[in-house]
């Protein structure tokens, strides 16, 4: 059986990656936020005149990243045995949060690419 410590030391360090790598796509996000509003002639928030599909494209892609990456989640983390060690349990559940990450990332820039339009 393993140390408590060393199973201790190799989950903080766990943690603390699956951390910076949150940090590090939210970090990006603030970032293009910043430079869309910047780049705008005038930076308004305000529905843009005509017919743009941009408009009720990103609600909809942001519902369904939302609720397709707990979906995701769920059916990845839904599918581990009791038995299997620490460290594919962990390694699972690297997968699922980074799947979950990307489904909330790609209707974000989708929206910072129809607020620069």
């Amino acid at each position: 059986m393993a140390n408590t410590n060393d199973l201790q030391h190799t989950f903080d360090t766990f943690l603390r990656r699956l951390r910076i790598i949150h940090l590090a796509l939210m970090a990006g996000l603030v970032f293009l936020g910043f430079l869309a509003y910047s780049l705008q002639r005038s930076p308004l928030a305000d529905f843009p005149v005509g017919n743009q599909v941009l408009v009720y494209l990103v609600p909809v892609t942001a519902l369904a990243g939302y609720f397709g990456g707990i979906a995701g989640f769920r059916k990845l983390m839904g599918s581990l045995d009791k038995a299997k060690d620490l460290h594919l349990k962990l390694m699972r559940y690297q997968s699922a949060s980074l799947l979950q990450y990307a489904c909330l990332e790609a209707p974000a820039l989708l929206a910072f690419f129809a607020y620069i339009q």
